[in-house]
């Protein structure tokens, strides 16, 4: 049954209400917004001259939130829900491949090669290296105490090809400090885990890349000297490059992700 709850107004045009306890429950939490204004009321996100419990109310539109159980893993990257937000170098070969679950997909990063001469700097170093990062930021805003709660750093993904790939994961922080370790992955999509005391500094790549090219690739922060702050991050970075062997380096990578998580 539907619970009415009025809003209380703070400042200017913000309102705040705090839910009671019996109606969050594991699930989706399904709601509305009613504005009133004079004889009128409009009821968001759809914007209808109307409001719920009305017998002719007929926007299906609602807000969502998902409530999960405590100390449900902290997911950092899905690929179903934060594809659109990473930060890369174009790659026209990669793709975003539905799975035989039909609520999960695959991103493909297939490297046919880790460097390319830079036409504009050709005095500049090789770097075999491609990076991928994600800032999830704000969309962990509440979960703050489950992340402090964690051990363990959970990659899902898997290699294209019958090979095993290395790959770096990283946390980033909002410093512009990034603390990581590498793993390898094989064939068989799986959880691949890195304990969150194993994580040490690793270079920042410089994300999306600057221009004109000669600038730096990695992002240098010498200020920060501190270790690992759950508090303070604020993104994950996933590169292919660091921990190969030089023999490694003008090879093929092939890898698929499907996400990573904190539990």
């Amino acid at each position: 049954r539907p619970h009415i709850i009025t809003m209380t107004r703070k400042a200017g045009y913000t309102y705040e209400v705090d839910l009671p306890a019996d109606v969050i429950k594991e699930g989706m939490l399904r709601y509305f917004i009613s504005v009133k204004e004079k004889d009128k009321v409009h009821t968001f996100p759809s914007g209808v001259e109307d409001k719920p419990g009305d017998w002719d109310f007929a926007s299906s539109d609602a807000y969502e939130i998902r409530v999960l159980p405590k100390n449900s893993s902290v997911y950092l990257f899905d690929v179903v829900q934060n594809a659109k937000g990473i930060m890369r170098n174009w790659l026209p070969s990669s793709k975003i491949v539905p799975m035989a679950d039909p609520s999960k997909q695959e991103l493909y990063i297939p490297l046919e090669k880790l460097y390319e001469a830079d036409n504009e700097n050709h005095n500049a170093s090789a770097i075999h290296d491609y990076t991928l990062r994600y800032s999830f930021g704000h969309k962990l805003d509440g979960r703050l105490s489950e992340m402090l709660n964690t051990k363990n750093l959970v990659f899902k993904g898997r290699a294209l090809h019958s090979k095993s790939e290395k790959i770096q994961i990283a946390l980033v922080t909002r410093g512009g400090s990034a603390f990581g370790n590498e793993i390898t992955i094989d064939s068989v999509l799986q959880d691949y885990t890195i304990t969150l005391t194993n994580l040490k500094r690793v270079p920042l790549v410089t994300l999306p890349r600057p221009y004109p090219s000669f600038l730096p690739y990695y992002f240098k922060n010498d200020l920060v000297t501190d270790g690992l702050d759950l508090r303070d991050v604020e993104g994950i970075q996933i590169s292919i490059g660091p921990g190969l062997k030089t023999d490694e380096l003008s090879q093929p990578h092939h890898i698929a992700i499907e996400s990573v998580r904190l539990e």
